[in-house]
């Protein structure tokens, strides 16, 4: 490698003579059958800003251009080389102006192999890197236009122009070039002409399987393309139409004419499935005579962009379709979390269907949401969460219902086909609300078989804890039975426990009265945890939830929050068990090892413990988590088995302090060696229990032939007022009410 040095000015030129390792079958010829001397001289030229600017770098003024990845340039001006995907300011910082000469070395060897392009790697666009006219176009849209025969059509077209830039963006809908066509010409209005190839002498399809760099200067060289890609024909049929139209008007300032030629290349693009390559130009147009094949009206090359589409957010995203097809959710809880959840995926292409929440957005929450303020009257008027929720999305290019309604009270009305709020055909519904009385709304037994999993997500213990977890198939394990495992999951952790369960929050004042109250958390901490519960959500919708169990996930943040940690409980299904009174026991398949394992260490006799868990009547269900073991007093023998009492309190209080009432003692288990109901004992031990807790009591019995249980509850207890009341003499009630 010899190096040749000169200065112009501000610019320093260093010509340097590059080896570029050609075969030794072409080192005798000392050049490649397409082009590529052995020895190629590269000019390098330095501005003052280098070395944080990286050097411009150009080849022989004769190199075939016709090779991939060389930049569009005018006729004249010298073939720059694209050397890298990336900035060549980044490889010069991160290799040094040696590593940026390897590139050009690489990049020779390349070109003489003919190896720029890989078929494999898919058919490389025209480059267009540092052109800064820009057209956006809806590539769908685009593709859709080109059938077998060859075309053209007129669309609708918005442009700006800004710093000598111009930006178009074409509008899906089609323009009929007639007399009104000079009526929707405007500052601000144009339109674009999309010509497309058709069949060849063959029969076949044109393809344009030359690469060949930009070289359109202007109209005329405009038709020479359009000819080379197959279009010419159509191209020119259509700008004689509009010329026809414009026949006697002139532009002061010249107008931008959009011009989409589509080529269709031998094989897929690079980073797409279709062959068609999107070439775009705009043309200043100061009136028609502009339009004629031999004009030298100037013509720009722009770069092409997609319109912002669920599919071109998939794309930046790396996110690809489920394969089953089935991908829909809908979103319950519009607020801080939920709104977090779903930019984030609608940032994916994967935003919800359906955003349900009945509270109005106020100032304050502006402070965590996922949404910006449109201006400074929506952050002083309230709106709808929903709504705002459902705009952002929309700004997105996705489309999301926004249900302004009650979702408790939607569930708890009878299911009506019309009123559903979300479809059994989705693939999810999320419930951000953090509330548990939406919780419990969603396992009503009705509302199960309507609805998809749900995924739950919230924070808890203020700013440190974050909470998910989702449903197994057919809900089973459900959110609730979910909810009662992490509550397990905290009591086991005392530190996370103690975080979760400690007291409230410090409120801060957001106005006055009792509701202008909320808890203070920055942005940036509510980020950090929504953040990965998205990342898991996207999995989940794209590829599918587990087909056999539910999962828990609960993450914790250090308090200076540098660091996450995850903690995942995978929740295999619970057993139900249901009688003809209507309520329901749900055991964890935990519990139930828990009881197979103590009769295992007694057989022959019955043995017994306490249920931990909790009791809804919402749902009518007890939800038993755990056992408590036999204390050592108890009795066993064949004929029955009685619950001893040392160690039991404070085992009991423990696990209510240890989870703020969350869990407690629900009922007794016992086993019967026979297939047999509950006892007289049963129904006297089962009625005592019932008359010292709040909750009914749940007696769950085993038998050869599964489980049975008894349930009590009475209305009073011995020490209540009204029951004190109720008993009095007659006469004394006489008294009273006198």
């Amino acid at each position: 490698m010899s190096t040749n040095i000169m200065e112009t000015g501000e610019t320093t030129v260093v010509e340097v003579k590059v080896d570029s390792n050609l075969p030794s079958r072409w080192r005798a010829a000392s050049v490649s059958p397409n082009g590529v001397r052995d020895i190629e001289p590269i000019r390098f030229e330095f501005k003052d800003a280098y070395p944080l600017i990286a050097p411009k770098i150009y080849l022989r003024p004769d190199f075939d251009r016709s090779h991939p990845h060389i930049q569009p340039g005018r006729p004249g001006s010298l073939p720059e080389p694209c050397l890298l995907a990336g900035s060549p300011d980044e490889l010069l910082r991160t290799r040094g102006i040696v590593g940026l000469v390897q590139q050009v070395e690489s990049w020779l060897e390349k070109a003489a192999l003919i190896e720029l392009i890989d078929p494999k790697q898919g058919w490389e666009p025209v480059r267009r890197d540092f052109i800064t006219d820009v057209v956006i176009a809806d590539v769908k849209h685009l593709f859709g236009l080109p059938k077998k025969d060859g075309g053209a059509t007129a669309l609708g077209c918005r442009y700006v122009r800004a710093d000598n830039t111009i930006h178009t963006f074409v509008l899906p809908r089609h323009v009929k070039i007639d007399g009104k066509l000079k009526n929707m010409i405007s500052e601000e209005a144009s339109i674009a002409i999309v010509a497309w190839s058709g069949r060849a002498a063959s029969g076949g399809p044109f393809i344009a399987d030359k690469y060949e760099p930009e070289d359109v200067t202007d109209v005329a060289s405009l038709f020479l393309r359009a000819r080379r890609l197959g279009a010419a024909e159509y191209l020119t049929a259509q700008l004689g139409l509009l010329a026809a139209q414009l026949r006697g008007l002139s532009f002061a300032t010249p107008l931008p004419l959009t011009v989409i030629l589509i080529a269709r290349r031998p094989f897929n693009l690079i980073g797409q499935d279709s062959p068609l390559e999107i070439c775009p130009y705009i043309i200043e147009l100061a009136g028609a005579t502009d339009l004629g094949p031999s004009s030298t009206c100037p013509v720009r090359i722009a770069g092409h962009r997609d319109v912002i589409s669920s599919d071109l957010l998939r794309r930046a995203s790396g996110i690809k379709r489920p394969s089953d097809g089935k991908q829909g959710w809908s979103l319950v809880g519009c607020g801080s979390v939920g709104s977090k959840l779903a930019i984030h995926l609608a940032r994916a292409g994967t935003a919800p269907e359906r955003v349900i929440d009945k509270s109005w957005m106020s100032p304050h929450n502006y402070a965590r949401h996922g949404t910006l303020a449109p201006d400074f009257g929506a952050a002083i008027l309230e709106s709808s969460k929903a709504f705002v929720l459902s705009g952002a999305i929309q700004s997105l290019g996705q489309q999301t219902i926004a249900d302004h309604r009650d979702i408790v009270q939607v569930l708890c009305r009878s299911s009506d086909e019309a009123d559903k709020p979300f479809q059994q055909n989705q693939r999810l519904v999320v419930n951000a609300t953090g509330s548990i009385n939406v919780r419990e709304a969603l396992c009503l037994p009705h509302v199960m078989p309507m609805r998809p999993r749900v995924v739950e997500s919230c924070l808890i213990g203020g700013d440190r804890l974050a909470y998910l977890s989702i449903e197994g198939p057919d809900a089973n394990p459900s959110s609730m039975e979910l909810a009662v495992e992490c509550y397990q999951l905290l009591l086991e952790n005392k530190e996370l426990g103690a975080l979760a369960f400690s007291p409230a929050a410090e409120i801060v004042s957001i106005g006055q009265g009792c509701s202008s109250l909320t808890f203070p958390m920055t942005d940036s901490r509510l980020s950090a945890l929504t953040a990965p519960m998205a990342d898991r959500l996207l999995d989940w919708i794209i590829e599918g939830p587990s087909p056999d169990q539910g999962e828990v996930l609960v993450g914790v943040t250090p308090e200076d929050g540098l660091g996450q940690t995850w903690l995942p409980r995978a929740v295999k299904p619970w057993l139900r068990i249901s009688d003809d009174s209507g309520i329901e026991l749900h055991l964890s398949a935990r519990c139930h090892r828990a009881i197979e394992s103590a009769m295992s260490l007694r057989p022959g006799v019955e043995t017994g413990g306490v249920l931990i868990g909790r009791w809804s009547d919402v749902t009518n269900a007890f939800y038993v988590v755990d056992v408590l073991p036999a204390p050592p007093d108890s009795k066993f023998s064949r004929a029955e088995f009685n619950l001893g009492v040392t160690g039991l309190t404070p085992a009991i209080d423990a696990i209510v302090e240890g989870t703020a009432g969350a869990l407690y003692a629900v009922g007794t288990w016992h086993n019967h060696l026979v297939n047999s109901g509950p006892s007289s004992t049963d129904k006297k031990t089962a009625d005592l229990l019932a008359s010292q807790q709040l909750c009914p009591a749940m007696l769950l019995i085993h038998t050869p032939q599964g489980y049975r249980f008894l349930c009590r509850e009475v209305a009073f207890h011995n020490d209540d007022p009204m029951l004190q009341l109720i008993n009095q003499p007659d006469a004394e009630k006489s008294d009273d009410k006198n």
